[in-house]
């Protein structure tokens, strides 16, 4: 990109690996923006202390949170989408350069609500990575308790935790009341948000804007 100044700027996505190319880039002159999608050093503690001993966890995932620190020291600009993520991420130091306000873009000839929401059935649904740090536990739970109330829950993707919700909603599943649909193509997303009254996401801490959540949105869920 080129700034109004004429000068070339460089866009990280992210800012965790990215301390060597931040510095090459401000060596050449340029300016360096970096715009962090969520809590990235809270979202791999999660998932190394269910793979290591949870010191060796913190150990690293603390190393990584400095490497991030560093990028943002080094960064000209840091571009969130959200003033609540200045907090998660303890920006405040760096508020001279942040810009609070950036924007995320949903396809709406793709995602729209195309149904009447009065008309949907009585179902509640996820949408992503079967991983820790996203709290498929706590869907697990909500999935069991919404059952009883026959409100049926979706799961919609793939991950490491996909053999374990089988078996822990296995009665739910024969049942009917929840269905584990697995990954599907994007292009199917729309019509699975359609379907739904309501997306739950419960990985608050570690996420940012996620951008399923404003697709749900978009098709009127």
């Amino acid at each position: 990109a080129v700034h109004r100044s004429g000068a070339a700027t460089v866009l990280f996505f992210g800012s965790t690996a990215y301390v060597v190319p931040i510095l090459f880039v401000r060596v050449t002159g340029r300016r360096t923006i970096v715009e962090p999608r969520g809590d990235v050093p809270l979202t791999l503690r999660i998932v190394w202390s269910t793979r290591t001993l949870p010191a060796v966890a913190w150990l690293l995932s603390g190393a990584v949170w400095w490497l991030e620190r560093l990028g943002y020291w080094l960064a000209t600009d840091i571009v969130v989408y959200t003033p609540a993520m200045v907090e998660q991420l303890k920006l405040k130091r760096h508020a001279a350069k942040t810009h609070a306000h950036g924007a995320r873009y949903v396809d709406t000839d793709q995602f729209h609500p195309g149904n009447d929401f009065d008309e949907r059935e009585r179902q509640v649904g996820y949408v992503g990575r079967l991983d820790e740090e996203k709290s498929i536990g706590v869907l697990a739970e909500a999935a069991v308790a919404l059952a009883e109330r026959d409100v049926a829950f979706t799961f919609i993707g793939d991950g490491a935790l996909s053999g374990w919700l089988s078996e822990r909603l296995v009665d739910e599943i024969a049942a009917n009341d929840v269905e584990l649909a697995g990954w599907v193509d994007h292009d199917e997303v729309p019509d699975r948000l359609r379907r739904l009254r309501l997306l739950v996401m419960a990985s608050s801490p570690t996420e940012g804007l996620p951008m399923t959540a404003l697709e749900a949105m978009a098709c009127g869920t």
